[in-house]
């Protein structure tokens, strides 16, 4: 994912266990709980940005989000 004119992109990238991303999704909506990764997709999404995840069993995992400068400048940090 390459950065576009008025978003901003966040990368995340580890070098740990890693995961099958799809299974992930289809057990949590089988379960209907947490929030997790179809959380963070629904909000991102939702405000007009894009969540991508690449993961493999024991490659690691890299998280890409993008999100639009308009729709968070002037937005209160819940960090300090």
């Amino acid at each position: 994912m390459a950065a576009q004119k008025g978003k901003d992109l966040l990368v995340k990238i580890d070098d740990g266990a890693g995961f099958n991303p799809i299974a992930a999704w289809q057990r949590q909506k089988q379960k209907g709980q947490g929030l997790g990764l179809a959380g963070m997709r629904e909000r991102i999404e939702g405000i007009g940005g894009i969540f991508q995840i690449l993961s493999a069993p024991g490659e690691g995992t890299k998280l890409f989000i993008s999100i639009p400068r308009d729709k968070y400048r002037g937005a209160q940090s819940a960090v300090s």
